[in-house]
């Protein structure tokens, strides 16, 4: 399965839009498809985004569009114009065609296929697919924290060591590790006193930066989070955000109502909320969608 490259949210349907309402102005061959979809998924709605011979699908509660319907002849070159009715879905695969919406379209002269085309394709998006959609803005977020607190690490510390030290500090592990301990004492009131107070407070923030980086690098487990507001619901599953090949299902699946999310899920939730999204939070994760998370395993 495909997915198109740019998909439409509901959220980014105006009043207008959202306010449809099929009348005089709808064409007659896609007023009559779209009365016999709405009869048969009455919980779906529709409305006009662009142009007059297409009308979106949607359900209002749900992040994406599940597609649109149209009537016409929307084949590239026909030798002949045919009008009938089409469904245009990610879950159609049309081999005729490798670019545009060719790849997604299915048509039938028959309103009752038709229909029956649309019902099928037309589905709600699964936790897979904004896995899918989501999983390398999750995993470019975190390289591009990653790199920021290395970067900053190496600008706090370049005043006292050469560069080619600077490079190589994973080599000198024990002296860093009796550092950081002088740094731990000294924040705990010990009797020690830094020469130069400077240094002392440099190499404080020198090492908060390497633990924040290395939370990063041994974490692996995450929570993939997605909110499923139509129905009042919550979906997780765990999988290894080390995996390089991209996503793949996770395991553990569950299933929280809105209301009874557990708290530490939640707490996680909310400070990614409260951040621009793909803003990546050393032991909490990142927010990458509309309603998508990544976040921390409770420990």
């Amino acid at each position: 399965m495909r997915l198109p490259s740019n998909n439409l949210k509901v959220s980014e349907l105006n009043e207008n839009q959202r306010a449809y309402i099929l009348g005089g102005d709808t064409p007659n061959g896609l007023k009559r498809f779209a009365e016999a979809l709405l009869h048969k998924m009455p919980r779906l709605k529709v409305t006009q985004v662009a142009a007059n011979t297409k009308l979106w699908v949607y359900h209002p509660d749900e992040t994406y569009m599940r597609g649109f319907i149209g009537y016409g002849d929307f084949r590239q070159d026909p030798e002949n114009r045919l009008d009938t009715y089409w469904v245009f879905s990610r879950n159609i695969q049309n081999n005729r065609y490798n670019w545009g919406d060719g790849q997604f379209m299915r048509n039938s002269k028959k309103l009752d296929k038709a229909v029956q085309i649309a019902a099928m394709a037309l589905s709600p998006w699964t936790m897979e697919e904004i896995g899918k959609m989501t999983w390398d803005k999750m995993r470019e977020a975190r390289k591009k924290e990653e790199e920021r607190l290395d970067y900053e690490a190496h600008d706090i510390i370049k005043s006292y060591l050469d560069e080619v030290y600077i490079g190589r500090m994973e080599n000198y592990k024990t002296l860093l590790d009796e550092l950081e301990n002088l740094v731990a004492e000294a924040a705990r009131g010990s009797s020690y006193k830094w020469i130069n107070d400077s240094f002392g407070k440099d190499l404080g923030k020198y090492f908060e930066l390497r633990r924040k980086n290395n939370s990063i690098l041994n974490r692996t487990d995450y929570d993939m989070v997605m909110a499923w507001v139509e129905r009042n619901e919550l979906q997780t599953a765990t999988m290894d955000s080390n995996d390089s090949w991209g996503y793949r299902e996770g395991s553990g699946h569950k299933t929280y109502p809105l209301d009874g999310i557990p708290e530490d899920l939640m707490g996680k939730m909310s400070v990614l909320h409260n951040v621009e999204q793909e803003t990546y939070i050393p032991d909490v994760g990142v927010r990458v969608g509309e309603g998508v998370y990544y976040v921390y395993k409770p420990e």
